[in-house]
């Protein structure tokens, strides 16, 4: 077991690279499977007489047969399909997003509503992290690579991902969560994310250009309220933040940054942000 240990450890680029290729391999599958799923055909698909999308599918090369199968569609099924005599289960996921650019004191706040509405309904837990970056408001300066390697600084414990091409916006990880068996949606953030807990209510059970999911429940988990210019939590936001970096206010800036953060790790994101907005 040591050796293997060690084998992996020293060989952890090629690991990694080779789960990399696992998932782009895995993304074109999916991507091809939806392309397919959008033909309705002759054939109609249900589950317990409940319509569904197919299975899978089929292809023959020189006479050899693949089948193509949507894991994340199969696994929903299989998770919502109640045993002989038991009730169908209930999966609860909670879930934030936000820009982060950079993360905040007030962020920090988030992302314990995030864990305790997680905790108090027995499911899982992500923070998602917008894709945005390099817009000409300056309002984004860290890459997302950036941005997830500070916030999993600020916030160590947490399950963080970065929002991608194929899981752009809140609506498209709602879709992903719903394949993925999730039947209560819960959704938290400050005051000022209640348009985006709207949003998710209104296009539950809709059919649309991102998708389609159709919780149980969708609900929204105010950790407080956001005031611009306000004395304390309330007042921190990105905006400020960045004004502080621009302004050389390290000592203010990082009294500004989540509790949880290492000295040495705001001394990198302050470092990261300078270098990203232009300042030496």
């Amino acid at each position: 077991m040591l050796f293997r240990s060690d084998h992996i450890k020293q060989n952890s680029e090629h690991y990694g690279n080779l789960f990399k290729m696992h998932q782009h391999l895995q993304t074109a599958k999916n991507s091809l499977v939806g392309a397919l799923e959008t033909n309705e055909g002759e054939y109609a698909h249900a589950i317990g007489g409940v319509a569904s999308k197919p299975e899978g599918f089929v292809y023959s090369h020189q006479g050899e047969p693949t089948k193509l199968v949507n894991r994340a569609e199969f696994a929903r099924q299989n998770l919502l399909k109640a045993r002989p005599g038991a009730a169908p289960k209930d999966v609860h996921h909670t879930i934030a997003f936000g820009r982060m650019n950079p993360p905040t004191a007030g962020h920090e706040e988030v992302v314990k509503q995030l864990h305790n509405v997680a905790k108090e309904t027995g499911g899982g837990h992500t923070l998602i992290l917008s894709h945005s970056h390099g817009t000409k408001d300056g309002k984004n300066p860290l890459t997302p690579e950036q941005k997830l390697k500070h916030a999993r600084n600020a916030f160590p414990g947490t399950n963080i991902e970065v929002a991608s091409k194929d899981k752009p916006t809140l609506l498209h990880h709602a879709v992903d969560l719903y394949n993925k068996g999730v039947t209560h949606l819960h959704f938290t953030g400050g005051s000022d994310r209640q348009q985006m807990a709207d949003m998710l209510k209104k296009y539950n059970g809709v059919k649309s250009a991102h998708g389609y999911y159709n919780f149980k429940d969708v609900q929204f988990h105010s950790s407080g309220e956001r005031e611009e210019g306000a004395q304390g939590v309330k007042g921190i936001s990105g905006t400020k933040l960045r004004g502080l970096v621009s302004s050389g206010k390290k000592k203010e800036f990082n009294a500004n940054l989540s509790s949880q953060m290492k000295p040495e790790h705001k001394e990198q994101l302050y470092n990261d942000l300078r270098k990203a907005m232009g300042h030496k």
